[in-house]
């Protein structure tokens, strides 16, 4: 055996094993034999021989008998895989004699499985000289045997280049990684299977919940049977209270998932402190307990944060001071402690006179499902998550929450809150005296599709909607709501997710896809029981535009419908004045000037003809373009269609039409406002056989 070979073949095997194995014994031995063969390789300059030729065969015998006796396979292979030699433990670990393993081909006794990737395996050795990974073999037996190798292409002077294999089993590691992975499955297959559950018995049980509270709504509003106001009361705080638990359960959830989101829209703040001392004053109405609410004049009228989330907080500090107070007062105190950066940061304190927390449990009183005392929940009742979620809520608005109380004399919570001052653009009107009006002028009449399977959720809100004048149309099924949008003029959509026959994503992408502008542009608002992070999410990819949780509320509804109704009447006022504008100018004038494309064509009619035709196939390419551009929202390619039309329009002399097209460019910001877009492209399409009408008349009038 010549010295590259026997000095190559220990120092890959030296490597392999450090690599692949922590067997620093082995390790060793072979470190020792490569120096004993080292040292007596002796080289001569002119004739090339050993000297002390007996010493290296003993030092190479002993190789050969680490290479046979190692724990761990070794194996030369040629080019294509073909076994050249091997040691004894490999036939141990795959289960044959060697008799059985000489001239076979190593791809032989691998496992079926991953026969198909060794060809790749032999074409990396070839372009990189070196692989590692794990290759798994087939037992005689038919056992899978995962060996993890170091493998080297060497190649010699008047040889063959061949490969160099170091594998070690690494079958128990490999087996107990994917088991592990195999568990972390069933743990994620669990875990989606709680959320589902959760996620359905909740809809099952707010579904009827939806249809108690939105009856006993209309009973007490209509006033009559005086005597059953009582009971219908009880029936709708009863109900009431179950929902204020499942929504506990579900924030609690949310947050400690991390997936509770904030909005930041703009509030009225007076407004919604004044609509929760209301609903507090009613928890308050047979106690002798008075509330009082102080807020500092400074904080502005008007904010901008997550007003629900706001409410949800004072709800629920205020519902507790008032659940554990018997006497005496609960108040709610609101300072302004700066303004800076357009930022307004708030103090909030509520206090209370009631029965107070022992100081045991102030440390504990913000843990999931913690109660001040056994006791206390046995009397008071609720699910021990409210101060909880409380206080996620506040950190996630990065505000903070304290609390100091007595025993037998009251309790106090301080918690402050950031928020974002609005520009004057979204400033929120605050006279309430324009509510009838605009419900008169938006609400009355206008059309609402709601895509609701359940019965009773399509009796409360077809009252609820007809009660402020909507004509309401009713789809239990996706099919049957898409078949109306096609034969009925529809104003807005209010969408059940969880439909029986589609979900209400594949709804709306029906809708947005929609080749009639009017239904593509509908406005749609998710009516759902329960709204997850993935739902808002998908939402906003199929252009679903709000969302209203069930059961209802009849505030949050009408606010939801009144203000994309209004948008949408709003646009549509605008695009009709574009239009009328566009008709009037077209009576006034040519929409072409024919003579001066003929001047320009130095009165050749032929050319004239030619740029005519020209113009009208650029013109209809353009329409159907832009058609399919839009469907897209394809924003870098419609502002290139634009470019291109543009000369065309010129060179014709179609003043209107190039107008229209610059209006279009004007829509192509950074955020495409695709409303617009598509209202100036249909005046486009309007203006466009108004044009071709006119180019008509004008060449009969020059005798073409």
């Amino acid at each position: 055996m010549t010295k590259p070979s026997v000095l190559k073949q220990l120092d890959a095997l030296a490597l392999s094993i450090s690599d692949l194995s922590p067997n620093k014994a082995l390790l060793g031995k072979v470190q020792q034999i490569r120096k004993e063969v080292e040292n007596c390789i002796e080289w001569n300059r002119d004739t090339s021989y050993f000297k002390d030729n007996d010493k290296l065969k003993r030092s190479i015998s002993n190789y050969k008998r680490i290479l046979n006796n190692v724990q761990c396979s070794i194996i030369i292979h040629d080019l294509n895989g073909k076994m050249m030699e091997f040691n004894h433990f490999f036939g141990k670990e795959v289960g044959y004699k060697l008799s059985e393993l000489r001239g076979r081909n190593l791809e032989d006794f691998l496992d079926p499985n991953y026969k198909q990737a060794f060809p790749g395996y032999l074409e990396k050795l070839k372009k990189n000289s070196l692989d590692t990974g794990v290759m798994p073999f087939l037992s005689k037996v038919g056992e899978v045997i995962y060996m993890r190798y170091r493998n080297i292409l060497v190649k010699e002077t008047n040889k063959a280049p061949h490969i160099l294999c170091f594998a070690f089993n690494d079958t128990p590691k490999i087996m107990m990684h994917k088991k592990l992975l195999k568990s972390q499955f069933a743990l994620s297959k669990a875990v989606k299977a709680k959320d589902r559950f959760i996620a359905n018995i909740s809809h099952e049980i707010r579904t009827p919940l939806n249809g108690i509270i939105g009856f006993t709504e209309l009973l007490l509003e209509d006033g009559a049977l005086h005597t059953h106001n009582s009971y219908v009361e009880m029936i709708n705080g009863a109900s009431k209270t179950l929902l204020n638990l499942i929504n506990d359960i579900l924030d609690y959830s949310k947050l400690s998932a991390g997936k509770m989101v904030l909005e930041n829209t703009p509030f009225n703040f007076y407004k919604l402190i004044k609509d929760v001392s209301y609903l507090i004053e009613a928890l308050l109405a047979h106690k002798d307990v008075g509330l009082h609410i102080h807020i500092d004049k400074n904080i502005p009228e008007n904010l901008i944060g997550d007003p629900s989330k706001l409410s949800q907080v004072l709800l629920n500090l205020l519902g507790n001071a008032t659940k554990f107070t018997e006497q005496g007062k609960v108040s709610l105190h609101i300072a302004l402690q700066y303004i800076e950066d357009n930022e307004a940061l708030l103090i909030f304190k509520i206090r209370d006179t009631g029965i107070g927390i022992d100081s045991g449990q102030l440390d504990h009183i913000f843990d999931a499902f913690q109660q001040a005392s056994n006791s206390t929940a046995r009397k008071y009742g609720g699910t021990g998550l409210g101060l909880s979620i409380v206080q996620k809520i506040i950190e996630a608005s990065l505000g903070e929450i304290e609390v100091s109380s007595v025993l037998g004399e009251g309790t106090c919570f301080k918690f402050t809150m950031p928020f974002k001052m609005p520009f004057e653009s979204n400033v929120m009107p605050t006279k309430e005296s324009n509510l009838e009006s605009e419900i008169k002028d938006y609400l009355d009449g206008a059309s609402i599709l709601v895509f609701e399977d359940n019965t009773l959720s399509q009796k409360v809100i077809k009252h609820r909607l007809e009660r402020w004048g909507c004509d309401v149309s009713l789809a239990a099924t996706g099919e049957a709501g898409l078949d109306i949008l096609e034969k009925k003029v529809v104003d807005l959509v209010l969408l059940d997710l969880r439909l029986p026959d589609k979900n209400g994503f594949e709804v709306a992408y029906d809708i947005r896809s929609n080749s009639n502008s009017y239904i593509h542009h509908i406005p749609i608002i998710a009516f759902t029981a329960l709204y997850t992070e993935e739902d808002r999410r998908q939402s906003k990819k199929y252009g679903i535009n709000d969302y209203v949780p069930k059961p209802f509320s009849s505030e949050e509804l009408l606010r939801k419908l009144l203000q994309h109704i209004r948008a949408r009447t709003k646009m549509e006022t605008f695009f009709k004045q574009q239009y009328q504008h566009v008709m009037q100018k077209s009576s006034r004038k040519s929409c072409v000037n024919l003579q001066n494309v003929l001047n320009d064509c130095m009165q050749e009619v032929v050319l004239l003809k030619d740029l005519i035709q020209n113009f009208k196939e650029k013109c209809d390419a353009f329409i159907h373009l832009t058609n399919n551009l839009i469907m897209y929202e394809d924003a870098k390619n419609i502002e290139t269609t634009l470019k291109r039309i543009k000369p065309e329009l010129t060179m014709m002399g179609a003043v209107t039409l190039l107008k229209l097209v610059e209006q279009m460019q004007a829509q192509c910001t950074d955020h495409l406002n695709m409303v617009k877009f598509e209202g100036f492209f249909n005046l486009f399409k309007k203006q466009y056989p108004l044009v071709l009408e006119d180019i008509e008349e004008q060449l009969k009038a020059i005798g073409v």
